[in-house]
């Protein structure tokens, strides 16, 4: 350990003297690293104001560097005690530059120590501006490895929140003038870049989710709520369909390819709920019950995507709930994940899974469909045009696809005239089946 010598208080009070200047109290402060001159220090205030952010009348703003937080770096793994006692009872301030030398002092200091200074630490997240955004990453990420995961939650809570549109109001306005004004879509954002945001959710976020999933599971749940209620004008708030299928056609994803903060969102907190069920948690029925108390369609497009990941004898009745409901067959196609739900859950069970008078309720629903009549209107709608016999053809082309569509995920329970119906269609619809027919790209009839 390195011997330091105790400063007297008459070259306390000369060194204070000559480094009045900004520049000289920036080559001071950072160099010093007597924890001895601490006391001292303390004793002649010199903690007392860090600086406010400087606001001008051209609107522009400035925030002072505070050296004096350098030095409290420099010493706080000597003096953790006291510096945590100083930080913690620093006055809150709006200037960034204050915050990010106390995520500094954070990460160098053990995790039981860092997080003491949480309370501080969460105020910085409520700011307007923040600026060096990756070190809060590498703090969740500390936190998560030294086992300090409550604050790790909390502070991971408030880091992954969208910010409202900021012209949310002039939008909204717009939008009651003229419903049809296509420059009205509200565009909540992350408080930081979308590549950072990525950042957060790959190193802090994960690890996170490996340590406590089904919690982390349940703040994304909420957060994602949030971020979809903020997309939407306040007339739309009751309605459960968020268009989600074009924002993020795809649940799972690879978290650092995700193009938006929005799918960066999802894809992460697809993730948590896979951790959840695959480490068989007791939580599992939790989860469920979180996902579907949601209001958006997001959260029944990931129970599906469960449930297709996990056919089994937890989720066996969740599964029949589902598809035993007459309304998806009415419907112009499945969603991707309802289509692998059914495929997985008749793959696995097999002939046991539906009876042969549940299988037969399904699949005359599906050939009694689609309705013309709702053809008819879809054409005159979207098409502006009438039915006729020139349009009778598509209807037929139509209706065999559709019927394929839905059909083909049954297809290893299917039995008599139905598996004879699905391989007459295959013959008819020369169009092979993708993963991207189920994802609407139209509207629905």
């Amino acid at each position: 350990m390195k011997s330091w010598t105790k400063p007297t208080d008459e070259l306390v009070n000369k060194a204070l003297t000559s480094v009045k200047k900004v520049t000289a109290r920036k080559y001071f402060f950072a160099r010093l690293e007597n924890p001895l001159w601490l006391k001292p220090l303390v004793e002649r205030g010199c903690f007392k104001y860090p600086p406010k952010s400087l606001r001008f009348d051209d609107g522009t703003i400035q925030f002072p560097y505070w050296p004096e937080i350098r030095y409290l770096k420099n010493v706080c793994t000597d003096l953790p005690n006291e510096v945590i006692d100083l930080v913690v009872n620093l006055p809150k301030v709006d200037n960034p530059v204050v915050y990010d030398g106390i995520l500094d002092i954070a990460l160098q200091l053990t995790g039981k120590q860092s997080a003491k200074l949480k309370d501080k630490i969460l105020e910085y997240t409520g700011m307007e501006h923040q600026l060096q955004t990756h070190k809060f990453a590498k703090l969740l990420e500390k936190w998560t490895a030294e086992n300090q995961t409550s604050a790790a939650l909390e502070l991971a809570g408030l880091l992954i929140e969208f910010a409202p549109d900021p012209q949310s109001e002039s939008k909204q306005k717009r939008r009651k003038e003229n419903p049809m004004d296509s420059n009205t879509l509200l565009e909540p954002s992350p408080r930081m870049l979308p590549g950072e945001y990525r950042d957060m959710m790959l190193k802090g976020i994960l690890p996170l989710t490996e340590s406590d999933p089904y919690k982390v599971a349940c703040i994304l749940i909420d957060t994602t709520a949030n971020m979809i209620s903020l997309r939407r004008h306040k007339q739309d708030l009751d309605k459960q369909d968020d268009v989600s299928e074009l924002w993020c056609p795809r649940l799972q994803g690879t978290i650092k390819n995700s193009e938006t903060p929005e799918e960066t969102l999802v894809h992460t907190l697809t993730f948590a709920c896979e951790k959840v069920f695959e480490k068989k948690h007791k939580q599992i029925g939790s989860l469920d019950n979180v996902l579907r108390k949601q209001q958006w369609k997001i959260f029944k497009r990931l129970r599906h995507h469960l449930y297709a990941q996990n056919p089994n004898q937890q989720t066996k009745s969740w599964i029949l709930e589902l598809i035993l409901n007459p309304e998806y067959y009415n419907q112009w196609k499945y969603s991707y994940e309802f289509r692998l739900m059914i495929q997985h859950a008749c793959e696995h069970f097999g002939d046991t899974f539906l009876t042969k008078e549940e299988r037969t309720r399904i699949f005359e629903t599906i050939l009694a469909g689609p309705s013309k009549a709702n053809y008819r209107a879809w054409l005159m709608k979207w098409l502006g045009q009438e039915y006729t016999e020139k349009t009778e053809e598509g209807f037929l082309e139509y209706k065999r696809l559709r019927q394929r569509i839905q059909l083909e995920p049954f297809a290893p329970v299917l039995f008599g005239k139905y598996k004879t119906r699905l391989q007459k269609l295959e013959t008819e619809v020369t169009h092979r089946i993708f993963d991207k027919d189920y994802i609407p790209s139209k509207a629905e009839v």
